[in-house]
């Protein structure tokens, strides 16, 4: 992801929204792992809907860059 921190656009926005993707994930990152180390049943189920909260996050952040030919 260190390709999208040298964009020639400074734009406020635009660096707040590759922030935002770097932080998604990260937090995708740790949804996962906090999902693979789970055995309560219940917490399990709250970590599948936090992994798929995040993906449908960083699908967004994906389209919105990509709209913006970064």
């Amino acid at each position: 992801m260190r390709l999208l921190t040298h964009t020639k656009k400074t734009d406020p926005q635009v660096r707040l929204l590759l922030d935002d993707l770097t932080q998604t994930q990260h937090d995708l990152a740790n949804a996962y792992s906090n999902l693979e180390y789970m055995t309560d049943p219940d917490l399990i189920d709250y970590y599948i809907y936090q992994v798929k909260a995040v993906q449908m996050r960083h699908k967004f952040l994906l389209t919105k860059v990509k709209q913006l030919n970064l």
